[in-house]
Parts: C-alpha cells; structure tokens; sequence
C-alpha cells in the first residue's frame, strides 16, 4: 500500500510539471508577440539598434518627436471586422456602420411597434391559434362552416365549431314570449326534439279565446262596403267565433260580451239611408232602444235651452201648408220636416230641416226656459263668491269669462246670495215627486231647486202653459271645454244652472240627427306554448401570422499595425542608452545592452533562465514537455496493471 501511495504521489507531481511547463509556454510566448522586440546588429564601426512594436503606445515619445532621424515605419499587418449589437460599444470607436439587421427574441402573434422590416419581420410560418383564445358568439358569420364541437372533425383541427347549451325549458308561455325567444336567437325545440323556425310550426300546449274591444278606426265589416256586416241585427251561433264582430243593438251582444264594457266598443255612426226622399223614417234601421242603441242631438235655442217647436212651424218637404194645416197637427215622430220660423204674425220658410220628436212625457214635458223667455238661463258660477250670466249666441264669450273668473276665485257674490236666493227658490227633497214635493233650505249646493212662476216673473208666458205655476232650477257641476270638474283658484267648484218649467202644451223638439251606436269586439285565440330553449354558440380561427423583433448589427475595423525605428551608435565613441525608458513601460529599464554582436533578445531577459523568445529554447521547452508527457503515460499504465 506504502508503494502505491509513492507512485500516485510521482503520478501527480510529473502531471503538475507538465501542467506548468505549458502553461508557461503560452503566456510566455503571448508576451513575446505582444511587446516590443529588437535586433541588435553590428556592422563595422558602428552597432544598429532595431526596433519594432505592435503596441503604439511601446514607441518613445523621442521617436514620435523626430521620426526622420530614428527612421520611423508603421505598416498595417492585418484588418479584422468586427460586429456587435450593443450600440453603446459601436458608438465608442472612431466609424461604424449598420451591417444589418437580425431578429430577436420570441415570436409574437401580435405587431410589434415600428416599422416592418427594420423594427420587426413577419415571419413564414403562420400558427394555429388556441380555442381559448377566440371569441365566443351566438351570431355565425356567413359562409362559414361549423361542426359540432366534440365531433371528428372538431378533433380534425376544423377552423370553426358550433355547441348549444341549454337556456331552460319554457313551459305554457305566450305567443309573444315565443316570438322573443325566436328573435333573440335561441334554439327552440319542441318535445320530440324538432327544432322550430316559426310559431306555426309548433303545437299551442293550451288553447282559449280571448275577447276584447275592436277598434272601429281599424275598419272592419262596418265600412263604406257593408251597412249590415254577417249577423248585424240579430245573436248568433258564431258571435264567440274568432274574428272581429259589431252588433247594431245591445240586446245581440253575446252574454260573455254583455257583461263586461270593457270587452267592447260603443261607436257613433252615421246611418247610410236613414230617411227617403219623403223625410220618412226607414225604422228597421233603427234598432234598439233610444239612449242606448241610438241618441238625439238636439237643435239648441241661443241660451242653450232645447229648441222646441210647435204644428204650426212644421211643414212636409215641400208643402206649403203647415202640419197643423194640413192634417190636424199630427207630427210623426222622428221624421224630417221643414222648419218655418214665425217672425211676427206670420211664419216665413227657413233653410232649416229638422227631425222632429215628441218630449218622452206624453201627459207633460220639460219646457227649458228659451232666450225669449230667460236669456241669462244656463249660466255659471261658485254658491257665494261669483256668477256669470250666459250670453245668448255667444258661447265661446261665455267660456272665457267663466275661465277668467275661475283663475281669480274672486268675486262679491254668487249662485245662491247674487240671485238665486231672491227669487225664493228652495230645494226639492223628494226629486221623484218635483211637483208635490216639500221644500228645504235656499240655495246650498248642487240639486234640484223650486220656486213660484209669480215669484221668478215670468211676464211672456201664459200661466196656463206652466203646470203648477211652478220653475224649477237644477244647480250641477260646471265642466270645462275637455269634460273636467272644474274649480277656481280659491278651490270653490264650479256649477252652472238649468230653469225650466213642466208644460202640457203639444210642442215638439227639433233634432240635428239621430245618432245610432255599433257594439264592436273581437275574438282570438290565446295560444300558450310549452319548448325547451338553447343557446348556441359560435366560434372561429384561424392560422395567423408571427412577428419577431429586429435590432441593428453594427460592424467596425480594427486595423493592427507594426511600427518600427532603428539607430546606428559608433561603438568606439558611444554607447546607445536612447530607449532606456519607453514611453508607457518602465520594464524598459532593464532591457541590456548589446555593443558585441548580433543578437535577438526581449525585456524579459534574466540570467539563468531560456529566453522564450529564442527558438532554440522553445524547442527544447516542447522536446521536454513531450518527454513529460510520455513518462506520464507510462506511469498511468503501470498504475493501472498494478491494480
């Protein structure tokens, strides 16, 4: 064991020789190239001293001061390029320039800033992007084709793919929510799995009739093409059947319509051929009964009391005897006749035809007390603060004055204390009985009043004509021009009066027209639908291009050079000590002088040591550096067989 540690321990002190030997023949000869080196040479009397250098900053600053005495020679021996991406290292030599531009870290799917081709490239390959990056939508493109996602050709790579995902079940839900579900898109399918485009492809899950108003501005069978639409006039088996209806008559409106007004429509309308040529009534299309099925619009005296006429202000299309002349004073009721107006003693034909019909009391009417008799009759105001008196023909002035008293709510008297009240009119308290009737108090409020045809004045009328001598005043509520309520600024309401009279006297009322009402609805079907519903989803891609950035390659020379000077010293007069001290080495201090022969040597000189400068001593360094080596080699073997 002794003997193997010896020779492992040989093993390694021949192995660090080697290692030193070449290490200094390397750096030695590194040296050798980098510094300056120098011939000494004796010709005759004289020793020339040669020196050369790659190293500018070697050269003697004398030299540099007289290159022509010292015969100085710089020739370039070698040019190299060199190239660098750091800008910062280009900027610091004396020229550079931008060999090219070369690519840079990752590729990118996205463009980077700059310009193409100098601050980034696109490169060749195009890659496929991940699903997870695409957006997702339920609006497909078009002309694109989708799989099924999960399918073979999803798997396959394909460039657009298509799912649904269930949005919940509808279930007994209206036509209009299934028209929303269709135009938002959604997947609908039935229970069988068909999927549905349109609502008349699925079956309603319940079906029941709903019955509302029709609307007569819509048209319908009451046009200009049909007076008398399918069953006008009578109830029928199809009056619940879908589609629109009008009846002439109340009475014909079906029982699941009669019972509701909100399920129809009460319609004005004007009666195609009411009347012949003759005035006469064509009472079959008059059906029903009057303030229901049909209304009067009265002609009204210029106080606003009801025109009232009598036989003898009657005449037939075109008889000149009047109706109390020519037949006895029979007036038919609801027929057409021509109006004379009595002007003094004598009756003179107006332009005027009226539909004539008696007061609905045969024994005794209401005579609206007309201008002759009260002009100031149907006038307004608050109970106790103001009034205003009507004015005959001049409505709209009425209506104004009215409005302006209303807006200041101010006044020194009304109704009950301004007029009323002096004529001694008292309330009614059984308005059932108006005429036997005990009175209450004077004027308080709203209702129906009496008084005595002596106490209210009544100078132009024959008390023979008023039943009782008794005048009635009926106070309601005021309405302005759009129907309302109406109060002044102090919050007072309105009311305007009505005076009348009851008469037995054959007088007539003069009508404007007949107006008749249509009943309209309709019927449909109330479908409701049960479905599922599902989204679905679109998504693409698509290969697209890469980007890498690009950066500046910059190239400079670097030119090495070898400088040389000599100088011839007369060896019997002088010695050369010229370059004693270099310019930037003090280690030239030491570098010998040689005034015998010719020589080669460096500043690194020592006795006793090889000059590694000289290739007789580099030879015999390398022949004993293999010798070494061989040794080594016979050492490791034996090393090896041993163990």
């Amino acid at each position: 064991m002794r003997r193997v540690r010896i020779r492992k321990r040989i093993i390694y002190c021949i192995f660090l020789l080697d290692l030193i030997i070449f290490i200094l023949i390397l750096g030695v000869n590194r040296d050798v190239f980098a510094e300056m080196q120098k011939t000494v040479t004796a010709v005759g009397e004289k020793i020339v001293y040669e020196y050369w250098t790659n190293q500018y900053n070697d050269i003697p600053q004398k030299v540099l001061d007289n290159k022509e005495k010292y015969h100085f020679k710089e020739k370039i021996i070698s040019t190299k390029k060199i190239e660098t991406t750091a800008k910062e290292i280009a900027e610091k030599q004396s020229s550079y320039v931008i060999e090219r531009n070369e690519p840079y870290g990752k590729s990118m799917t996205s463009i980077p800033e700059g310009k193409a081709g100098i601050d980034y490239i696109e490169l060749e390959d195009k890659v496929l992007l991940d699903w997870d990056d695409m957006f997702i939508t339920t609006i497909p493109e078009r002309g694109v084709h989708y799989v099924e996602k999960g399918s073979q050709e999803d798997n396959e790579g394909a460039l657009a793919r298509k799912w649904k995902e269930s949005a919940g079940a509808r279930t007994d839900v209206s036509e209009e929510q299934l028209q929303t579900d269709l135009e938002a898109g959604y997947l609908v399918e039935d229970s069988t799995g068909k999927i549905i485009t349109s609502i008349n492809e699925l079956t309603p899950s319940i079906s029941e009739k709903v019955i509302r108003p029709y609307d007569f501005d819509e048209g319908g069978p009451n046009g200009s093409d049909s007076d008398f639409p399918q069953d006008y006039t009578r109830l029928s088996l199809d009056d619940v059947a879908v589609g629109r209806h009008v009846k002439a008559a109340f009475e014909y409106l079906p029982l699941e319509v009669k019972h509701d007004p909100r399920l129809y429509t009460k319609e004005a309308i004007y009666i195609q051929d009411l009347y012949d040529v003759f005035g006469g009534l064509n009472t079959p299309k008059l059906i029903g009964q009057e303030k229901v099925d049909w209304n009067y619009d009265y002609i009204l005296d210029t106080n606003g009391a009801k025109l009232l006429v009598t036989s003898a202000n009657l005449h037939e299309l075109g008889n000149p005897l009047s109706v109390a002349e020519a037949n006895g004073g029979i007036v038919d009721d609801r027929k057409v006749y021509e109006y004379w107006e009595k002007r003094g003693n004598v009756y003179v034909k107006t332009n005027w035809s009226y539909v004539i019909t008696s007061p609905n009391y045969v024994e005794f009417h209401e005579h609206e007390l007309n201008t002759s008799q009260d002009g100031y009759n149907f006038g307004a105001g608050t109970i106790s603060t103001w009034y205003v008196l009507n004015q005959p023909g001049n409505l709209t002035g009425f209506q104004q004055q009215v409005a302006q008293k209303a807006a200041s709510g101010s006044g020194n008297s009304g109704i009950a204390n301004g007029w009323a009240n002096g004529f001694g009119f008292k309330e009614v308290l059984d308005t059932s009985n108006p005429l036997t009737s005990i009175l209450g108090s004077s004027v308080i409020g709203p209702g129906l009043y009496r008084t005595t045809s002596q106490q209210y004045g009544m100078l132009y009328t024959p008390s023979a004509e008023i039943i009782d001598d008794m005048i009635f005043m009926e106070v309601y509520p005021y309405n302005d021009i759009n129907g309302n309520k109406m109060y002044d600024a102090a919050g007072q309401p309105v009311y305007q009066w009505r005076k009348y009279y009851y008469t037995d006297k054959q007088e007539y009322y003069a009508l404007e027209r007949i107006t008749a009402y249509d009943y309209g609805y309709q019927v449909s079907l109330k479908n409701s639908y049960t479905y599922d519903i599902s989204q679905v989803y679109y998504q693409t891609r698509k290969r697209v291009s890469q980007y890498q950035k690009q950066r500046p390659v910059y190239s400079y020379e670097v030119t090495q050079k070898e400088y040389s000077w000599s100088e011839e010293i007369d060896k019997t007069t002088s010695t050369s000590d010229s370059f004693d001290e270099p310019k930037n080495n003090s280690s030239y201090a030491n570098t010998p002088k040689v005034n015998k022969e010719s020589q080669k040597g460096n500043k690194y000189l020592r006795k006793g040591l090889p000059d590694l400068g000289n290739k007789t001593d580099n030879k015999i360094l390398c022949f004993g550096l293999v010798l070494v080596n061989v040794l080594l080699g016979k050492a490791l073997r034996k090393y090896r067989s041993f163990n």
